[in-house]
């Protein structure tokens, strides 16, 4: 996976975002790929910005940083040295530098330059920064209580230990943090160091290697994953069981005829080093070595009971590793699975023709007076909510995110049902609140009862002297009743739109992209 092109441009321009919000919504995003679809993200963090195409490709037109597009890719331009003719950039989480003239062949001239000010950041950023406090907390907390466990280890093996059990120690931790780092570049999960080590020695990346038929076997286990497993388990015999260090050297000696193969194969058949391969090759030879000068190849009595114990010590982490990598890899695909659904829906026409495939029912402006954004607009979003429906206060929230961006070119007409008779009240009340408020007033109210006020209802009507039995309350009412009753609609939330029921492919929030398209729909 590349770098979040998002998340880099937010960091530059300075504006406060959370690593998981920020790449769940660069990955689920249907324009991802597109200059727009940066822009509309962009407008999630109230980022003002503005997509250009410079013909003359004068750099110095643009202020900095700015996205533009080089070749297949999408760029972070962070700093221009003029005096050394060069341009400072980040490209798939990368810093980088190329000369003008190289920068000026690869650029499209398409950009997108941003201005972010005060009101320049995440949705409800410090809820999002609270989770991910949390998340990091339980994190450390998980590592202090590893190393506890290990101090005490070391303290009650304090006896058994000398000078080459620190020097294997250090060297399978090293071995393990490569291996694991493989891991990530299999999984596809971009991390830094790593791309930092595959860009070595002019390397354009690792993934030739972890990406051909030969990292697996049988297409089942990689050999990241089986590298990464041994190196744990080698430290977990280090740290616990040092006297069985001979199992360990015997064990390693075995991997040896692999390292041989590893190297003639990346030399060989696929053209191209992996430079964290290589290291590992490397450690296991340091290993090797480390065993013969140590004498640890001492012969010794073999045991069924040690068999079986070092046995499950090299599986067991093993196996949790294959099965954690299984399941980040599902989630990836899961992903990616839902990104391709998102932009097949958002492709010309496909909107149209599933919506008029549900069901039609019959709605017009005179059904329901509760009409918010454009009442002269073409394109009609009827809504069947109930005062006390938990996923209708969802609905309710999307649907004023979704005001806020196209009031001028939609409508929203509530109609309201109810759970009993005893809760016709609430519907009455928030009919009175259209009534017999401004529209600022009114908003605000439907916004407070959705969120928390509907918990506790009588409390939330005596702020307000509204009149609720009022005989244009009752018509309105009557007029939801009666729409119900022909449209024969019970459950809650429905979703119309221009009378069509919204397919469940599609979300409010995806109805943004295709304002333009539901124009069009009579």
């Amino acid at each position: 996976m590349k770098q979040n092109i998002l998340k880099s441009f937010l960091k530059s321009l300075g504006v406060r975002h959370t690593n998981q919000f920020s790449n769940e919504i660069y990955m689920n995003h249907p324009y991802k790929y597109s200059l727009y679809g940066i822009s509309k993200m962009l407008e999630e963090y109230h980022v003002t910005n503005v997509g250009v195409r410079v013909s003359d490709k004068d750099i110095d037109r643009l202020s900095i940083p700015f996205v533009a597009q080089l070749d297949q890719d999408f760029v972070v331009v962070n700093h221009i040295k003029r005096k050394d003719g060069k341009v400072c950039l980040m490209r798939n989480g990368v810093f980088s530098s190329v000369t003008m003239n190289e920068f000026k062949e690869q650029w499209s001239g398409a950009a997108l330059i941003a201005e972010p000010d005060l009101m320049s950041v995440e949705p409800e950023y410090w809820k999002h920064r609270l989770s991910e406090l949390i998340s990091k907390g339980c994190n450390l907390l998980i590592g202090l209580i590893v190393c506890a466990i290990l101090c005490s280890t070391i303290y009650k093996n304090w006896s058994f230990y000398s000078f080459k059990e620190a020097i294997l120690f250090f060297l399978n931790l090293a071995g393990g943090v490569c291996s694991y780092l493989l891991l990530l570049k299999q999984l596809h999960i971009s991390n830094e160091y790593a791309n930092k080590f595959c860009s070595l020695f002019h390397q354009k990346d690792c993934s030739n290697v972890t990406d051909s038929k030969a990292a697996k076997i049988m297409d089942i286990f990689s050999w990241s994953e089986i590298g990464f497993g041994y190196f744990v388990s080698n430290m977990i015999i280090l740290l616990f069981l040092p006297k069985m260090i001979t199992y360990l050297a015997l064990i390693n000696m075995c991997t040896l005829p692999y390292t041989l193969w590893s190297i003639w194969y990346q030399y060989k058949k696929i053209k191209q080093w992996c430079v964290l391969c290589v290291i590992v090759q490397v450690i296991l030879w340091c290993i090797f070595a480390v065993n013969i000068l140590v004498n640890n190849f001492v012969l010794c009595d073999v045991f069924f009971d040690h068999i079986l114990v070092i046995s499950a010590i090299y599986l067991f982490p093993f196996l949790i590793i294959n099965l954690l990598a299984r399941l980040l890899s599902d989630r990836n695909k899961y992903r990616t699975k839902a990104w391709l659904l998102n932009e097949f829906k958002m492709k010309d026409g496909v909107f149209e023709t599933l919506l008029k495939k549900q069901p039609y029912y019959s709605v017009n402006r005179s059904d329901s007076n509760l009409i918010w954004g454009n009442p002269n607009a073409q394109i009609g979003i009827t809504v069947l909510t109930n005062p006390h429906c938990e996923p209708c206060a969802e609905v309710h929230k999307q649907l004023n995110e979704l005001l806020e961006k196209e009031g001028n070119r939609i409508y929203i007409q509530y109609i309201f049902s109810a759970f009993s008779n005893e809760l016709l009240l609430s519907n009455r009340f928030l009919i009175a609140a259209y009534f017999q408020s401004d529209r600022k007033q009114a908003t605000t109210i439907y916004s407070d009862w959705f969120e928390k006020e509907k918990y506790r209802p009588l409390a939330f009507f005596e702020r307000y002297d509204f009149l609720l039995n009022t005989e244009d309350i009752q018509l309105e009412i009557d007029n939801h009743f009666r729409w119900r009753m022909h449209n024969r609609l019970v459950a809650t939330p429905v979703i119309l739109i221009n009378g069509y029921k919204l397919p469940p492919e599609y979300s409010i929030q995806d109805l943004g992209y295709k304002i333009n398209e539901m124009q069009s729909i009579d």
